[in-house]
């Protein structure tokens, strides 16, 4: 119950105070402690596809491993990575697929060099002045 007096503060009776949960007292502990920060990763929704490729939701399979807090670094650098469209956690289960789908990044961007570069050497303006672009 609270005081009736508004100068007082509002206290918890010993009934109310059992009933705060122990992740409340972590987290009040957590947030004291300096140079840390909340996790941001623990803000994406809970039920879109985990970013471990797993194809499983992100609430059952890497949110519980999630740590809660992390330092102000490490936070900056997840807002970072969470602020581009293909966020992927990098795990040992999935290491083969991420060298894969690198490659076949990699593969796609030479083949566009490649071609810019047939390109412009088929370019006849480049051709008469003996390769020299000239503006």
């Amino acid at each position: 119950m609270q005081s009736k007096d508004p100068d007082t503060k509002p206290t918890l009776t010993a009934k109310e105070e059992l009933r705060v949960s122990p992740n409340t007292i972590r987290r009040q502990a957590l947030a004291l402690m300096p140079g840390m920060e909340w996790n941001p990763l623990r803000t994406l929704d809970r039920n879109r596809p985990c970013p471990c490729l797993s194809e499983r939701k992100f609430k059952v399979c890497c949110l519980p491993t999630l740590p809660v807090a992390v330092t102000a670094k490490q936070a900056a650098e997840i807002k970072i990575a969470m602020s581009k469209p293909d966020l992927v956690f990098a795990t040992r289960e999935n290491q083969g697929k991420l060298i894969g789908v690198a490659k076949a990044e990699i593969d796609r961007i030479d083949a566009e060099r490649a071609a810019q570069r047939q390109e412009a050497l088929d370019d006849p303006e480049l051709k008469e002045n003996g390769g020299i672009f000239r503006a």
